[in-house]
């Protein structure tokens, strides 16, 4: 378990900002969500992606709508990655997330659903436009404190509008 926690955590330090201050996220359009070779299982990768999207209010696809998300295996050398990084956004288009093979260790651990949850909706809000962490909840950088939260919370929500990198309902 300590070994689970000490990789999400570790997650937090190589956690990227999301898109351009100009490049807003719209629910007017659906998000194609993609899940390429990574060491999550892919459908649980997946459904965490989709229901993090959902609870923001957008609906998903499979098919090209220009908005994308995409998860995919990375060997995770990134200038911020350090040996217990899980995932990180990638920090030039933002709409792809990066896991690590270390997230296979959070799996192990934590169950891959569990670990899906903590490590892809974590880095969604950071591909959504979060640029730092939530004092409490999923985004919080202290995620061995709330390991038992599954989805966003009020402040995620707050914090994810309050970038100014989503366009949606819940931000009003």
């Amino acid at each position: 378990m300590k070994s689970a926690i000490a990789v999400v955590v570790g997650l937090l330090a190589a956690c990227g900002p999301g898109q351009g201050l100009n490049d807003k996220w719209t629910v007017r359009k659906p998000v194609q969500v993609i899940v390429e070779n990574q060491p999550l299982d892919s459908a649980e990768a997946h459904r965490a992606l989709v229901e993090g999207l959902h609870q923001l209010g957008f609906q998903t696809t499979n098919t090209e709508t220009g908005q994308v998300i995409t998860a995919v295996r990375d060997d995770c050398t990134c200038a911020s990655c350090n040996r217990n990084t899980a995932a990180w956004v990638d920090p030039v288009s933002y709409d792809v997330i990066r896991v690590c093979d270390r997230a296979g260790v959070a799996a192990q651990d934590l169950g891959v659903a569990r670990a899906a949850d903590l490590i892809l909706k974590h880095e969604l809000g950071h591909a959504l436009g979060l640029r730092g962490h939530t004092p409490s909840g999923l985004l919080s950088a202290r995620l061995d404190d709330h390991a038992d939260i599954r989805s966003f919370t009020q402040s995620d929500i707050t914090a994810i509008c309050d970038a100014d990198g989503l366009a949606s309902p819940v931000c009003l």
